[in-house]
């Protein structure tokens, strides 16, 4: 290989082999050994047993062989390692003009990539939640969300008292699923015209090394991958509303980086000295207790208190009453249209189903759920069989019983983490995710309960 192209990949940290007529390995560098991540010598050793999804491809590897190809791609391979971190591939086959070494595999690490997309898959698919969620009058230019009940009636209310104030910082709290995100959008909505941005990301969905150029930009060079520079979502949301979701997976950080910009209304791009002036809204949420994270000293005090300007504390839906078959009615309404049915409504048992359920899931659960029912009725209006809820599904399945001796909250938690640990032999990560926790977290409790790793 020439050696130029190898010192370029090198740089590029892609993963390069040679491989004979007859499908072998013969030079590959050590990127590609980190990629590939196997047990066993790759010297000599036949692609498909090196990388399994090569397999069926036998024909396309001979077309290539044959220069009846140039190259064939196989995107975003997963891979796990051996921590049990997850991570995404690219790989090509080319074609060259050795004879002896027809073809060249490349690998290049695309988990950020992927990360990215699933992240705007996932912002994608929630929008389209919310937007099942406004009702907008016709005749007005506002919005609203649905629902009679008193602390609807006075949270519309609120939001429109806060449109008088477009660059006032918000902090929206709640169980998850309970619409901050909706929230954030009718605010923007009322404060600004169409023409503002309105700029979303949740903090929880990209690694922080990420997350810190994507708020913030960046020069060109600022790191080995900056080919140009790039403006951050700040800048994006020039004028408009920036959204935080899930404000508490901040590291401490960029939390730092945060307040500064808060209190200054000024930032730095990555790799440059540039002071550059924004003015915003920034409307922040979390389904978490940030009093609780701020004495567990996962959470800056004064960056609360500078996003706390003003609070909206949106209500679970089991506190809505006669609200919640008003939003059943609005959602069967909007997917008779999108599967092209004609329900009328709901029976009245299943009605009264729906009503003493206590929707942990909130109207992220309560949508699921009348979708599924949509989906599967054949019935003019959805019976309480069609009503498929959580405590259901998870029927018989959890026998666990309190001892009659009692037990203790304290030392169950402390065996739990510990078990954890052991399952995930001793990966934080991993174990934080098993347990439900965010790392840092998990790192809490295990100084708490003073819990000897290793």
């Amino acid at each position: 290989m020439d050696i130029f192209l190898k010192k370029l990949l090198n740089t590029k940290k892609i993963g390069y082999a040679l491989l004979n007529k007859n499908n072998n390995i013969i030079f590959y560098n050590s990127f590609f050994l980190d990629y590939i991540n196997s047990d066993i010598s790759i010297d000599n050793q036949s692609i498909f047993t090196i990388i399994p999804e090569t397999v069926g491809l036998k024909n396309i590897i001979n077309d290539l062989i044959l220069k009846k190809r140039k190259i064939f791609n196989l995107d975003l391979i997963n891979r796990t390692y051996n921590n049990g971190q997850l991570y995404y591939l690219n790989i090509s086959l080319l074609s060259t003009e050795d004879q002896t070494y027809p073809i060249l595999c490349l690998i290049e690490d695309r988990t950020d990539f992927a990360e990215l997309k699933q992240k705007n898959i996932q912002q994608t698919n929630e929008i389209k939640l919310l937007e099942s969620l406004i009702y907008s009058n016709k005749k007005e230019t506002t919005h609203f969300l649905i629902g009679n009940s008193e602390q609807i009636i006075k949270i519309n209310h609120l939001i429109s008292k806060i449109s008088k104030m477009p660059f006032s910082n918000i902090l929206l709290t709640g169980e998850s699923g309970t619409g901050k995100n909706l929230v954030a959008r009718i605010i923007h909505n009322y404060s600004h015209n169409n023409e503002t941005p309105f700029i979303e990301i949740n903090c929880a969905a990209i690694p922080e090394n990420l997350l810190e150029s994507e708020l913030f930009g960046y020069e060109k060079g600022a790191f080995t991958t900056a080919g140009n520079s790039k403006k951050g979502l700040i800048e994006e949301a020039a004028n408009g509303t920036l959204f935080l979701d899930e404000i508490a997976e901040l590291s401490i950080k960029l939390q730092s980086k945060l307040l500064s910009f808060l209190e200054t209304k000024s930032f730095r791009r990555l790799g440059s000295n540039l002071e550059i002036n924004v003015e915003l809204r920034l409307i922040a949420a979390t389904n978490k207790d940030l009093h609780e994270l701020i004495e567990q000293g996962l959470f800056r005090g004064d960056l609360f208190y500078r996003l706390n300007v003003i609070s909206l504390q949106l209500p679970p839906l089991r506190y809505l009453n006669k609200d919640i078959i008003l939003l059943s009615n609005y959602f069967i309404k909007n997917f008779n249209q999108s599967f092209n049915k004609n329900i009328k409504g709901l029976y009245p048992e299943a009605e009264k189903k729906i009503m003493q359920y206590h929707w942990p899931g909130n109207v992220r659960e309560l949508r699921n759920t009348l979708e599924r029912a949509m989906l599967f009725t054949e019935s003019p209006y959805i019976s309480a069989d069609d009503i498929v809820l959580h405590t259901e599904k998870l029927k018989n399945k959890n026998n666990f019983k309190i001892p009659a001796g009692g037990l203790s909250i304290t030392a169950l938690e402390k065996e739990l983490i510990e078990e954890a640990i052991k399952i995930c032999d001793g990966n934080i990560s991993k174990a934080a995710k098993l347990l439900g926790f965010s790392r840092d977290t998990l790192r809490y409790r295990i100084i708490k309960h003073q819990i000897i790793i290793g």
